[in-house]
Formats: C-alpha cells, sequence, structure tokens
C-alpha cells in the first residue's frame, strides 16, 4: 500500500511540416522500416501572436453566460470552505493513494477526507526556465464548476484566481486548493501549510509569491491571472477576451497557445506548433472526452453528479465508487484491482485487492497522524502548526513501545534549519548571515545561506539580488574549493540568454565553461574548459532538440511524435527509433548498424494497469527469446520466466518479497524488521545473510552463516567516529571472519571537509597499515597509495607517477588507450564497440543509444549474447562452433527490483552474498562456499579464492580489463575514475566515481 504525502549523418526528411507518418526507408535504412515510429516535424515557424487582453472585472468562477450570477457563483464557491478538513486539491502536506491511470493522467484518493483528484497533463511545451504546462484537475468534493466543467478546473487562467475582500483575500491556487490570506498590519498572512506570500503592488496588482522558488503568480487588481513568473521574470502571460474567458497564453519565448470556448464551455487548446487538444462534453456540461494531438481520447463517465470512470487512452476503464458524501470507497484499477476505503471520524481504512487492511489515523487537521499496515507495523509523525513534519517515529517499538524518532526543526519563517537522526547525526541550515555563517548575501529570508553536515563540515551560499545562486563554497576549516556562476544579465553578462540562465561556470580548479544560447532560450553551445571539445545543439520550433554536433564533429538528429516523445536518433554509423502504445509504454525498441547489418529489436507488451507482460527479443530478425511475466492483484510481479529459468515470487500482506522459487529446487526465503529491512536470507543449502542495522535503520552489520555453521562473511560497520560522535558517513569497518582482512581486523576511515576519503586505517593481528588519498578541488584523486596523478583543465588524467600519456582520450572524452592494458573504440552515440587487449579483440553492440543495454560481445571464438529483460541481465549464452549454446548459457537470478540473488553456468555458481555497497564477496552453493572476493576502497579486487560469478563492485558487472560496468559507464578501479563522462553532468568531475 503506498501511503505518502505529497508534496544521424543521414538526415531525416518527413515532406510536409507539421504532417505525422511513419519513417521511410530511405530515411532510417531499411532494417528499421518494419517498426514504423511515429514521427511528427514542428513547423518552421509558430504562432507568435497573442489574442485577448487584461480583464478589468473581479476575478470569476465560470463563464458569464452559465446563467448564474456573480453573486450565486460566489456562494456555489464558498461551499468548498465546509470541505471536510484537509481541504481540495492537492498540497504537501496531503496524504493520497495513488493510481497511476496512463503516462498523462492519474488519480488520487485524499485519505483525510476521501476527496478524489484526477489530475492529467493537456499540452506542455519546453519554454527557458518556465515551461507551459496546462493540467486539469478534478476535485470530486468541489461544488465549483470551472473551466472543464462541473468540479474540473485547469491549473492556470481563469481558474486560478483570488477573491479580493476587505479583509481576507482568497486564492484559488493551480490544483483546486483553496487558501485564505487574512489582513495582519499592512500585509497578509497565508494559511497553514501554504509557503507564499502575498502582496498589493503600487499599481494595483496583487502577486502571491513562493517562498524557495521565487516563483511568482500575478494577477489583475481583481484577481485574474496576468502572468506566471520565474525569480527572473521570464514569464508565462496570459490574455482574456471579452467574457473574461482564457484566450491566450504567451510563453517566455514568446510562443502563443490559444484556447477556443463554445457555448462557455473551453473547446478546444491549440499550441504554437498547431497542435490542438479537444474536448467533449454532455448534456450537463460535464467533461466526457479530452482527444489529444496524435487523436488519442481518453474519456471520462459520471453517475449522480459525480465521475465514475476514467478511460486510458489504450481504452483500460478505472471505476470509481463513492458513499452519500461524496467520498471515495472503492476504486476498481483497470477492472483488475479493487481498492476500498472505509472513514471514520478518526481514521481511514484501506484494504487492498487482496483485502488487507492498512488503518490510517488522521489529526483535526486531516493530516496524517500515523500508518499501521496490514503486518500491524506503525509508523507515525507529528506535525507543526504550519502543517511541516516535526518528528517521524519509525515502527521499531511495537505493541505500545516508543520507535526511534527523527526530529525537524524550522525557524520562525518555518525554515527547515536542522533534521536530526535518531542516533544524534544532524544536518543544519542556515538562512542569515552572521558570525557562523559568512555569507556575502544578506537578503533572501528563505535561501540556505549555510548548511553544515554532522561533521561540522560547512558550505557557503551566495545569490545576486534576485535569488540566482552565484556560488557555493567549502567554508569549513581548511576548505579551498568554491564553485561560480555568470548569468544573463548579471553584471553586464550577455549571452544571448533569458535573464537568469547560466553563462558560465568555473569550477574548483578555474575552469570554466561557457553556455550560449539562441533567442528562445534554449542552449546551442556548451564549451567546458581544457581539451574537450564543444558541443553544439540545434532545436525546432517547439524547443526540442532535433540535432547535437558533439566534439568528434559527429551529428545525431532525433525525431519526436506529436506527444514529443523520441521516436528516433539517427548518427553516421547508429541508428534507433522506438514506439509507443497509447499508455505511453515503449513497445518497441530497434537499433541498426549500417557497417555490420546488425538489427537489434525489442518488443514489448503491457496489461491494463501497465505492468509489463512480455519481452521479444530479436537480433536481425532471429528471435533469440520471449520473456514473459505474471502479477497479482496488487501489482506484484509473481511471475518471471525466459529461455534460462522459471522463476516465482511470493508475498507477505504488507507487498514484501518473501521467498523466490527458481534458483534451485529450494526457495529463497526473506525476513524483515517492523520497518521493513530485511534482517535474513536464507538460501538453498541451509545458507543464512543476516542483515543489523542501528536506530537510523543504516546497516551495521553482514553476516553469512554456511551450512556447517561457519562465519564465512562478518563485516561490521560503525557510524561513530573516534570523539563517539554519530556521522553520516562509515566510521570503521571490522572484518570479523576474516574474509579480507585477519578476523577482527578493523579500518577506520577518514573524510576530508568535502566527505572525500582521505585515509584508511587498517588495525589488527598483522599491524597497522594506512593508506592515504589526496584530491583536488574538483575531486580529482591525485594520489592515491604513493602514486601521483596529474590531470588537465578537462578533469582528464595527463601523467601517473611522472609517466605522461599513458592514457589517451578522443574529443568526446571517452578513454581510448590505457598503456599496456587496452584500447578502446567508440560509435557516435559514444558507445563502447571495440576493445583491443593486446592478445583479444572484442566488438559489441547495443540496444539504444547508451551502453546500458549492451547486447552482443564478438570475441575470437564466437559470439556472447547478453539477454536483458526489465530486471536486468538474464543470462548469457555463447553461439560458437566450439561451445553448445545451451551448455554455454549463464542464469542471473533476480527480484523483481532486479537485485542479484544469484548466478549458475553448467560449471557451477551459486546465491551472492553482498556487502552495505552490493559487492559480492561470497558465493554459496547447496551450503558450501564455492569462492570469496574481496575489495579496497575504490572497489579493485583485493583477494580473490574459488569460483565466483561475473558480477563484482558494488553491484557491476566485471568488463574487461579488470573493469567493472554500471549501466552507461565502464569504472577502473585502478583509477578510481569512469573511462567516459558522467551523462547526467551531476558531478564536479565527469569521471567521478561515487557510491
Amino acid at each position: 500500500m503506498r501511503v505518502r504525502v505529497l508534496g544521424a549523418g543521414i538526415a531525416l526528411r518527413v515532406g510536409i511540416a507539421g504532417s505525422v507518418l511513419a519513417v521511410s526507408p530511405t530515411a532510417m535504412g531499411e532494417p528499421l522500416a518494419d517498426i514504423e515510429p511515429e514521427v511528427w516535424e514542428a513547423p518552421a515557424e509558430v504562432n507568435r501572436t497573442p489574442v485577448g487582453g487584461e480583464p478589468d472585472a473581479a476575478w470569476s468562477y465560470v463563464p458569464a453566460d452559465d446563467g448564474e450570477s456573480s453573486q450565486q457563483r460566489r456562494q456555489a464557491a464558498a461551499i468548498d470552505d465546509a470541505v471536510a478538513a484537509p481541504g481540495l486539491g492537492v498540497q504537501e502536506h496531503y496524504g493520497f493513494e495513488e493510481f497511476a491511470i496512463d503516462d498523462r493522467q492519474s488519480i488520487a484518493v485524499n485519505l483525510g477526507n476521501g476527496n478524489l483528484v484526477v489530475r492529467a497533463t493537456d499540452v506542455t511545451i519546453n519554454g527557458p526556465e518556465i515551461g507551459l504546462s496546462l493540467e486539469r484537475f478534478y476535485n470530486g468534493l468541489s461544488e465549483r464548476p470551472g473551466a472543464h466543467g462541473p468540479r474540473w478546473a485547469m491549473s492556470s487562467a481563469t481558474d486560478v484566481g483570488l477573491e479580493v475582500g476587505p479583509s481576507s483575500i482568497v486564492f484559488r491556487a493551480p490544483s483546486g486548493f483553496r487558501a485564505r490570506f487574512s489582513e495582519d498590519g499592512d500585509g497578509w498572512a497565508p494559511p497553514a501549510g501554504l509557503q507564499a506570500d502575498l502582496s498589493e503592488q503600487d499599481n494595483g496588482q496583487w502577486v502571491v509569491e513562493y517562498r524557495r522558488t521565487g516563483e511568482r503568480l500575478v494577477f489583475t487588481a481583481g484577481g485574474y491571472l496576468l502572468r506566471n513568473e520565474d525569480r527572473n521574470g521570464n514569464a508565462l502571460t496570459y490574455a482574456y477576451n471579452s467574457d473574461n474567458t482564457i484566450a491566450s497564453v504567451t510563453d517566455a519565448a514568446g510562443r502563443v497557445t490559444t484556447f477556443d470556448h463554445d457555448a462557455g464551455k473551453l473547446a478546444s487548446i491549440t499550441d504554437p506548433a498547431n497542435r490542438v487538444t479537444e474536448y467533449t462534453y454532455d448534456d450537463a456540461h460535464r467533461l466526457t472526452e479530452v482527444t489529444g494531438p496524435d487523436g488519442t481520447t481518453r474519456s471520462y463517465g459520471y453517475a449522480d453528479g459525480r465521475l465514475t470512470s476514467v478511460t486510458s487512452g489504450e481504452g483500460h476503464e478505472t471505476a470509481i465508487g463513492y458513499d452519500s458524501t461524496g467520498r471515495v470507497t472503492s476504486v476498481d484499477h483497470a477492472g483488475e484491482a479493487t481498492t476500498s476505503f472505509a472513514y471514520a471520524a478518526d481514521d481511514t481504512t484501506i484494504t487492498d485487492a487482496a483485502d488487507n487492511d492498512t488503518q490510517v489515523a488522521l489529526d483535526d487537521e486531516g493530516r496524517v497522524e500515523s500508518v499501521t499496515d496490514p503486518l500491524g507495523r506503525k509508523r507515525s509523525q507529528e506535525w507543526t502548526p504550519n502543517s511541516q513534519v516535526s518528528s517521524s517515529t519509525d515502527a521499531m517499538g511495537g505493541d505500545g513501545g516508543e520507535g526511534n524518532v527523527t526530529s525537524y526543526s524550522y525557524d520562525d519563517a518555518n525554515n527547515p534549519t536542522q533534521v536530526s537522526m535518531p542516533t544524534g547525526a544532524a544536518a543544519r541550515a542556515s538562512y542569515t548571515s552572521d558570525e557562523e555563517c559568512g555569507s556575502a548575501t544578506q537578503d533572501h529570508q528563505y535561501l540556505v545561506k549555510c548548511a553544515s553536515d554532522p561533521a561540522g563540515n560547512q558550505s557557503t551560499f551566495e545569490y545576486d539580488g534576485t535569488g540566482n545562486l552565484m556560488s557555493t563554497s567549502d567554508t569549513s576549516d581548511g576548505g579551498t574549493r568554491e564553485l561560480s556562476y555568470t548569468r544573463q544579465d548579471t553584471d553586464d553578462i550577455d549571452c544571448g540568454a533569458k535573464k537568469g540562465q547560466i553563462c558560465t561556470a568555473t569550477d574548483g580548479n578555474d575552469g570554466v565553461t561557457t553556455y550560449t544560447y539562441d533567442g528562445d532560450g534554449n542552449i546551442t553551445s556548451i564549451d567546458p574548459p581544457g581539451p574537450l571539445a564543444a558541443t553544439t545543439y540545434a532545436y525546432d520550433s517547439v524547443g526540442r532538440v532535433t540535432s547535437t554536433t558533439d566534439g568528434r564533429g559527429q551529428t545525431t538528429n532525433y525525431g519526436y511524435d506529436r506527444l514529443d516523445r523520441l521516436s528516433f536518433e539517427t548518427a553516421p554509423d547508429v541508428q534507433a527509433a522506438r514506439d509507443y502504445d497509447a499508455d505511453g509504454n515503449i513497445t518497441a525498441e530497434v537499433t541498426y548498424t549500417p557497417a555490420s547489418g546488425r538489427q537489434l529489436r525489442v518488443d514489448r507488451t503491457w496489461d491494463a494497469r501497465d505492468n509489463q507482460l512480455t519481452e521479444k527479443i530479436t537480433d536481425s530478425w532471429t528471435v533469440l527469446d520471449t520473456i514473459e511475466m505474471g502479477y497479482d492483484s496488487r501489482g506484484n510481479m509473481t511471475s518471471y520466466s525466459d529461455k534460462s529459468a522459471e522463476v516465482t515470487y511470493a508475498y507477505d500482506a504488507a507487498n514484501q518479497l518473501s521467498v523466490i522459487n527458481g534458483g534451485t529446487d529450494d526457495p529463497v526465503i526473506f525476513s524483515y524488521d517492523r520497518n521493513g529491512l530485511e534482517t535474513t536470507r536464507e538460501l538453498p543449502g541451509e545458507t543464512v545473510i543476516y542483515h543489523e542495522y542501528d536506530d537510523s535503520g543504516r546497516l551495521t552489520r553482514i553476516t553469512a552463516l554456511g551450512a556447517d555453521g561457519d562465519e564465512v562473511v562478518d563485516y561490521e560497520y560503525s557510524f561513530t567516529n573516534a570523539e563517539d560522535e554519530d556521522q553520516i558517513l562509515i566510521q570503521s569497518r571490522t572484518d570479523h571472519a576474516g574474509l579480507e582482512m585477519e578476523a577482527g581486523t578493523q579500518q577506520t576511515y577518514e573524510y576530508d571537509s568535502l566527505n572525500r576519503l582521505v585515509s584508511v586505517t587498517e588495525d589488527g593481528p598483522g599491524g597497522i597499515q594506512d593508506w592515504l588519498y589526496d584530491f583536488d578541488d574538483n575531486g580529482n584523486r591525485t594520489r592515491a597509495e604513493g602514486v601521483d596523478y596529474e590531470f588537465n583543465a578537462s578533469n582528464q588524467i595527463t601523467s601517473i607517477d611522472g609517466w605522461a600519456d599513458t592514457i589517451g582520450y578522443d574529443e568526446n572524452g571517452n578513454i581510448t588507450e590505457q598503456q599496456n592494458r587496452y584500447s578502446a573504440g567508440y560509435n557516435a552515440f559514444d558507445q563502447a564497440t571495440e576493445w583491443n587487449l593486446g592478445n583479444t579483440e572484442q566488438t559489441m553492440s547495443y540496444l539504444g543509444s547508451t551502453n546500458a543495454a549492451r547486447h552482443t560481445t564478438d570475441v575470437d571464438f564466437g559470439t556472447e549474447y547478453e539477454i536483458r529483460g526489465p530486471l536486468g541481465l538474464a543470462y548469457t549464452e555463447t553461439d560458437s562452433d566450439l561451445i553448445d549454446r545451451d551448455q554455454s548459457r549463464r542464469t542471473f537470478l533476480r527480484t523483481p527490483d532486479g537485485e542479484l540473488i544469484g548466478s549458475w553456468n553448467d560449471a557451477g555458481g551459486g546465491y551472492a552474498v553482498t556487502d552495505h555497497l552490493g559487492s559480492v564477496v561470497a558465493v554459496f552453493n547447496s551450503g558450501e562456499v564455492t569462492g570469496t572476493v574481496a575489495y579496497d576502497t575504490w572497489g579493485k579486487e583485493r583477494s580473490r579464492t574459488g569460483d565466483l560469478i561475473p558480477v563484482g563492485y558494488a553491484g557491476g558487472e566485471t568488463a574487461p580489463a579488470d573493469m567493472v560496468k554500471f549501466g552507461a559507464r565502464f569504472y577502473d578501479p585502478s583509477h578510481g575514475i569512469f573511462t567516459q563522462m558522467d551523462p547526467a553532468g551531476q558531478e564536479d568531475s565527469p569521471y567521478l566515481y561515487a557510491a
């Protein structure tokens, strides 16, 4: 039960601009013709002419021709005030049970008052800083008609406004949430739970400003929404017809979306590229159908004035039942699983499709006070008067006992200032500049000026006058790193961007990355420091990337469907395409390599709740396998089968995985503590893995016993430092079983002010040994175990212990060579397609455009196939005249979440024991240990015994040259770097490893 608190070198030519057609064989290469992905090309020019003006009337709730007077409409709206707590719409402190309908809509039941909330996205346009997203919300307990009929509201325009009164002003928020600002001296006080301020401007306009983001909603004096601005003034601007209905909205790039009405009801929305979303109503003015630009229709049914069914794009109907007061009593999800709701004065009971009850206790404000799951485990939380969580208590207390408490603190402005874990570690934030926090920024009371971790390490943040982040500094004792930024229109900086967009970013080593933009605020080039070459980007008229040209001069072209979903990628040496169903699920993916003629394809089917049922894998029209999956009424995967294995899964009443059958004749059995953390894993052959945790729920011990009862693995972890202070990072690790070190040996760890590991001290019967590490201000490891490394401005290794040019890179930053180890080649998608290991050469192919789904490896004696399914790598097998394909097969057993349980082939294998990082440290078969392995702190093997499986450090797949494959990249533990740059761009240095 998910109770939560919300808070190509080949150009594609498709003919007439704005048309939809299948990709032609001449465009994509003939082998891709059978997938026929939908491709829609945006017109070269879009609508940039606003229509409408500024209304001068007082804001009203429905179109003027509905036959009701303004007073009647106000009375109807006032009924919303009588809705039981916590109210309508969506707020961070509301508790919901949620159900996904498809990729564009969902429904949720408010656990405090039974209100049904439907959320649907109709129009989205990429925009600079603040994009356009037009959503619809249905509130079942509302009595207010909106632009889409009774109980429906748009997330903007006429359905968002202010009721301006003499002593209070009511804000109707985008989700239907209703907030009353009360007069407070010369200003207006927000209601509890709303982190926003209301102010009246000199010109009579009103502004609602969200405190932390700086986003502003600007209203006319009469309460109509005029603009939705970011903190820099980049805005969505609204204009209205003479009858005060919405006429158009102009985004920050000047593109105009228009609205058409029929008899006062919103009939259609036309985006700047002439894509139309249409709305159909019944005789009672109720919304019955929404037809998107792709022709997909989503429909809605009603009974007794209430919404009783929501139908997905694929035609799967979800039915909703109510009690006499309009509270939701049942949700029949896609006709396959019914969840029921029962209400009492101060609690709500949720009964799942398997008849298991979850009890939700509520306070007087309708907030979730505690949740007791079907196993009787109770978790609770307390709230501040401002509806912020002040403490949360876990379920470890048991019947009548006290659980472990995490506490939260806030300042007088309701800014979060501290989080304290049950074991004592606390993180803090300051919003003022003082002796302890030296930020030069004096204003912006809702922006963090300094933040410190439990070790006392402090980061300081500075902002410009608008509130844009300009620098982050390590202001701990001895800290030196500073990251800084320049932005458009700040200090006379101009990079062609919209105001506030980043023009340059300076890293810790003073390397500067430069960004340029087009007139619509799209990034057109990113030029990093050092030898790395710039990447350039081109866009269509609605802000979608149509091509990139990388540092190697290779251009990749992109195509999209009418809903802006990626349809194809074409580059000089590789092409990829995909197709979707009407619910947004990917139904087919194809990758084609022209040089080899190889086409890899995956076809998928889905059930009515969008659970994946099958995955068919094809290599150049030869079907390799069809994976099949089954689910129970609660959506848990209960079966998985492929050519290598048939696996079944069982669950307890709380949806925790309890049994796996499929590795061998005997099951794997799981047990959990009251917090849902795994405590034991019983493996076939009487092997047991035990896990222990501290009061903060952190893993503190892993013990694995063989059938003879002997400890093979016994690692203990401590988060307490030498001063007996609780910390976030592991402070020591003890090897009690002697797997890696002599039994009883303890490693202690020290970190610098940026929490980078700088020393490891190993103390045991064999004596004391130290390892020391140094880093530069970008996090590059400049010294490790007595070896010095030098880096260039692109964070690439230029010398190792004085030996220059030992590692070579291409213009995209991919490592192409390491002397005496290997050389590598990459295609235009930066996929590693070739490895030369001296006397061995390998050629790889992939599905898609990343390294994640490696499919084949061609070696001297044949081709190794990697069959990857929804859970990860399922099995490998070799096609060779020298090896029988079935006998070469290696199977991987996994949980439904993809966690590795074990791996086998004809030569052996077994069940995996993993450490706190997920590294495989031992393998058991029939109760006997068949192999062990230990790693240093960077993942390099320290020791290895017996037979293991091809999964190693941190759960990564073993790879050539002693490397580890993690999803999109290969990691080299010898030097503590990745062989390619971080595709997400999230690290200070793009080659860093972060466990």
